[in-house]
């Protein structure tokens, strides 16, 4: 019966204040009441369901319903459905039936569990799913906020061999120069007051300013003014601070290795070698929701096969991204607090929907709307959704689905390769190149200049 509260009254009312009603809970029975203003006429039936057994059908996936076999044989049902199963038992006092009992690898599609639910078969669908159009009158409150985005692997490390070019940013690089440049015209016009001779090369990096800079030694005059002097010891400080600052920097680079630029858009994952992986019903409800994603088609890695979908999902293989719900991402987080070190985040800014309010189906008169509206509520605010949520993975791997295993591997010591040396290298040959085409043109301007003078010997006087 849909009708909770039915009430009854006959002609001598009246007189005999009798009335009659029925009691659907735990079997029927006809009540006959006499009426009593401190008394109400339609008690709370909800509150207390006396073992009556109400029919569910149980749907969804991992780790929202957690399925598996206990030792002792029997079925167990965790997850956040699970604990709802067990709270609603609890709260109400009654007994759940299952004409279709739920199994261990037994997935049963959303359409199919709404169908059941609005024919009667059963009177509440223990699966939240996504009402049509939005229409709530045949779901309950939402007992979870769908959001639909992106995982995608941490950004790789930069290469060894950028930690000389990341140590000075381009700012950084330029005032150092012009500190040296400026030291370098002082002292090359006080040495030239002196009665030193400077070359015309040293005003702008002289070779002791260059040589302390480096932290290298370098040939002080003796017997010279206080003001010479004076820049010596600016040469050695600075010398001191930029071999600090670039040890302390380079040390840092080292032991914890910057991250490249992370994705700032879809544009930058298509550019990237990351492909997305999806299954392709998923695939296909996203292009038919969201027709911009189209041009992104080459993005996506589609596989058919549903077991192959979780298998390369729960692998964690960082060659690839994944499309997964937050509830997903709850399990892989607390997966990764194992690790040695992260592999994924999941990002907000890369959501394909957001806030989508997934609920219970229910019948529209349904008696059994409202306790389960209220307990919704009473869970949220106790924060036990949230607590279930967290105990996702622990109970994955009761089951057997998941296993305490650290998937990011040994980052084990790394001596240092030819390859890290890479812009030292292009450095080395490039003033190798530099250096060689001064000394040949040195070498060609002495060669004219010998040959010049001995052609002016051989004229005659």
């Amino acid at each position: 019966m849909q009708m909770l509260n039915v009430l009854a009254l006959f002609e001598d009312y009246r007189t005999t204040n009798t009335f009659y009603s029925y009691n659907q809970f735990p079997t029927f029975q006809l009540e006959q009441r006499i009426y009593k203003p401190s008394l109400p006429i339609y008690p709370d039936r909800l509150n207390n369901l006396y073992g009556y057994h109400v029919s569910i059908m149980i749907g969804g996936a991992s780790p929202r319903i957690i399925i598996y076999y206990n030792k002792q044989g029997g079925i167990v049902y965790k997850g956040t459905i699970g604990h709802f199963i067990d709270a609603f038992q609890q709260r109400y006092n009654c007994t759940f039936t299952q004409p279709r009992v739920a199994k261990p690898n037994m997935l049963v599609a959303s359409t199919d569990l709404v169908v059941a639910v609005l024919n009667g078969t059963v009177d509440i669908g223990m699966a939240v799913t996504f009402p049509y159009l939005l229409n709530m009158r045949t779901f309950t409150y939402p007992y979870e906020q769908l959001n639909w985005c992106l995982m995608l692997p941490i950004e790789p490390d930069i290469p060894p061999a950028m930690y000389y070019l990341n140590v000075f940013q381009l700012d950084s690089f330029l005032l150092t120069l012009a500190v040296l440049v400026v030291i370098s015209i002082t002292l090359s016009l006080l040495l030239k007051h002196n009665g030193y001779d400077v070359q015309l090369y040293e005003f702008i990096l002289h070779d002791n300013c260059l040589r302390g800079a480096l932290g290298q030694s370098f040939h002080e005059l003796r017997n010279v003014s206080i003001q010479v002097r004076s820049i010596y010891i600016q040469i050695c400080i600075l010398g001191f601070l930029l071999t600090a600052w670039y040890n302390s920097y380079f040390s840092a680079y080292v032991t914890s290795t910057p991250k490249e630029l992370p994705y700032q858009s879809y544009d930058d994952i298509l550019a990237s070698n990351v492909k997305i992986v999806a299954w392709e019903p998923e695939y296909y409800e996203l292009i038919g929701r969201v027709a911009e994603f189209r041009k992104y088609e080459r993005m996506f890695h589609i596989e058919r096969s549903l077991d192959k979908f979780i298998s390369m999902r729960d692998s964690l293989n960082t060659k690839f991204g994944y499309a997964m719900t937050e509830s997903r991402w709850v399990v892989i987080n607390e997966q990764q607090n194992i690790f040695s070190k992260p592999l994924f985040r999941m990002r907000d800014d890369f959501c394909f929907f957001k806030n989508i309010p997934l609920g219970f189906p229910v019948r529209e008169n349904s008696v059994y709307k409202q306790p389960l509206q209220k307990l919704i509520l009473e869970l949220s605010e106790m924060g036990l959704y949230s607590y279930w949520m967290s105990k996702g993975y622990s109970e994955l791997v009761d089951a057997g689905e998941m296993k305490f295993l650290d998937l990011s591997g040994r980052r084990e010591f790394r001596a240092m390769q030819l390859q890290d040396l890479q812009y030292v290298w292009y450095g080395f040959a490039f003033m190798m190149v530099f250096s060689s085409s001064v000394w040949l043109l040195e070498l060609f301007t002495n060669w004219l200049t010998r040959r010049n003078h001995n052609r002016t010997q051989d004229l005659p006087n």
